[in-house]
C-alpha cells in the first residue's frame, strides 16, 4: 500500500502531465479558432463584385426593370 507522500508524489506527476495536456490543447483550440475566423473571411467578408458583362447595368438604365 502507498503512503501518503508517495501518493501525494503521484497526484503531482499526474498534475504536471495534465497541465502539459492542457497546454498542448489551448493551443490548438487556438490554432483552430484562427483557421475558423480567417475562413469565415473568405467566405463571407468583403469581395468586390466585378462586372463581366456590360448588358448587366442596362437593367438599372432609364427604360430598364427599375424606373
Amino acid at each position: 500500500m502507498a503512503t501518503t507522500v508517495e501518493q501525494l508524489k503521484q497526484a503531482q506527476a499526474q498534475n504536471r502531465e495534465l497541465l502539459k495536456e492542457i497546454k498542448a490543447l489551448t493551443a490548438t483550440v487556438q490554432t483552430l479558432t484562427e483557421e475558423v475566423a480567417f475562413f469565415q473571411r473568405q467566405l463571407f467578408g468583403k469581395h468586390s463584385e466585378k462586372i463581366t458583362d456590360p448588358n448587366q447595368l442596362s437593367l438599372l438604365a432609364e427604360g430598364g426593370i427599375v424606373n
